[in-house]
């Protein structure tokens, strides 16, 4: 299962490369800012969100997303989330994340998921190559599928790449901040070895919540 996000109430180039690339994948779109225009479409009706999980009603905000883009929207079911640990345990489930907001694909990444990310502004450019995170621009995409970026870009140079360069981001980070007095305290109950376990709490949770999620 991947996760996406975008900017799917804005109809551009960014927003149809990102339908395009997951036409034939099993997908979940996690909404950020474009829930509150769905919200305001909606006219506050009571039915499109469940705040308990997080999920926005698909027969409710698939038509406007489609009416904007004029184009078939790909995605299973939608997402918001108000709570950031909740947000974490839904991607905790995911195969990867795929999408052009980088603060979905930093979510993922501190669920345990591999992210890829989609740019298309210098500052996303700079964030992402600054700590080797697997990247692609919106103009390379082409007729490019998910699983084609899969492929190319989370492998397993990529990761050794990625965990070597934080490292050496987080040792410069460290040491500056000794220089002038302050210590770094990470906390062990931020790390765990056991994603294995939590995917499977996960995914039953949500199986007893929703009969047809997979």
């Amino acid at each position: 299962m991947a996760i996406a996000s975008g900017h799917l109430t804005n109809p551009s180039i960014r927003s149809q490369k990102l339908i395009s690339l997951f036409r034939d994948a099993d997908s979940h779109y996690i909404m950020q800012d474009e829930f509150l225009a769905i919200a305001r479409t909606c006219k506050d009706d009571e039915r499109l969100y469940n705040d308990a999980t997080g999920r926005v009603r698909t027969e409710l905000c698939r038509p406007i997303f489609e009416r904007i883009l004029g184009s078939r929207i790909p995605f299973k079911n939608f997402w918001y989330f108000q709570n950031l640990d909740a947000w974490r345990v839904f991607c905790a489930q995911a195969d990867f994340y795929l999408g052009d907001r980088f603060h979905g694909g930093i979510v993922a990444m501190q669920a345990g998921i591999p992210s890829i990310f989609i740019w298309n502004d210098q500052r996303a450019r700079e964030l992402t190559d600054f700590f080797a995170l697997p990247n692609i621009s919106v103009a390379d995409i082409g007729d490019a599928k998910a699983h084609d970026l899969v492929d190319s870009l989370l492998t397993k140079q990529a990761f050794t790449e990625f965990r070597d360069t934080y490292r050496q981001r987080l040792d410069v980070f460290v040491r500056t901040l000794g220089e002038h007095g302050i210590r770094l305290d990470i906390d062990s109950q931020y790390y765990t070895s056991k994603r294995e376990d939590m995917r499977q709490i996960v995914y039953k949770t949500y199986r007893k919540f929703f009969r047809g999620f997979n």
